[in-house]
């Protein structure tokens, strides 16, 4: 299953939920980290209530539930109907105050000032108009509501290999498959435009140190298949590639990291 660039603009589209669900799970673990930052920096409290936008299977969501139980509610919406039924089926007796819904980031169901805080995780990068959307989630925040994005910021992919030429076309042809592949770099103007203040912009850096997992965080090996067939990368040349991040990886020297951008603003009216 080819999960790069566009694929999860339109995960219903592609037929193969179990995939996504499992490339979710794998990056929920991989960036444990920068959640908790990202979470922490939403300050939930008791009775308040909470958006997860682009929740995916839930797992973030539940965590903000117990943050605002036993009054609040924490509520997760995401466009694909698989995702919001692999969360319901995780969290449906969970006994918390959290709800899924299925609907459109650019239409937003509740009336303006509604929630406390607002959340999206690596959501804006497969968006065709995230400016829209980040105005549609300050709207729905109340005044000093806090909004907190986390993107990938794909410019800053380290890949350690012995030929520079063919990493450069590589993670640049995984960059530009992205919808937003250069958003997390522009986080602080797109926060600013759709009116938060008080913005805040916290990296981190998350190291890796296996194939396997490089594989399947950054779908090298697919995204390598696409620059050959597309003629950026000539076949030996490929091949001679892969061959040394395999060797990397047997002899313990694999070095590979993704960097990540958690920022926070603030409605301020």
């Amino acid at each position: 299953m080819d999960l790069s660039g566009a694929a999860f603009s339109d995960v219903d589209a592609a037929g193969k939920a179990a995939d996504f669900i499992a490339y979710l799970d794998l990056a929920s673990s991989s960036f444990r980290p920068v959640k908790r930052l990202a979470l922490s920096l939403l300050r939930l409290e008791p009775s308040q209530f909470a958006l997860d936008l682009g929740c995916g299977c839930g797992d973030d969501l539940r965590e903000m539930a117990n943050l605002v139980a036993p009054s609040g509610l924490a509520i997760g919406m995401d466009k694909s109907a698989s995702l919001i039924e692999e969360a319901r089926r995780r969290h449906a007796m969970a006994g918390i105050p959290l709800r899924f819904e299925e609907g459109d980031a650019a239409h937003l169901p509740w009336s303006d000032g509604f929630f406390h805080a607002c959340y999206a995780d690596r959501v804006l990068q497969h968006l065709n108009d995230p400016d829209r959307v980040l105005r549609e989630l300050h709207r729905v925040l109340k005044p000093r509501g806090r909004m907190v994005v986390v993107e990938r910021d794909w410019e800053m992919v380290r890949l350690d290999t012995k030929d520079a030429t063919t990493t450069n076309t590589i993670l640049q042809r995984a960059r530009t498959a992205i919808v937003n592949g250069w958003i997390g770099q522009h986080l602080p103007e797109k926060l600013r435009s759709a009116g938060f203040t008080a913005i805040e912009i916290y990296p981190h850096r998350i190291d890796i140190e296996t194939f396997v997992r490089a594989n399947a965080l950054l779908d090298l090996q697919t995204v390598l298949d696409h620059a050959v067939a597309e003629c950026l990368v000539q076949r030996r040349s490929a091949e001679s590639w892969i061959a040394d991040l395999l060797d990397r990886d047997r002899a313990g020297k694999f070095c590979a990291s993704i960097s990540l951008l958690a920022a926070v603003g603030t409605k301020t009216s």
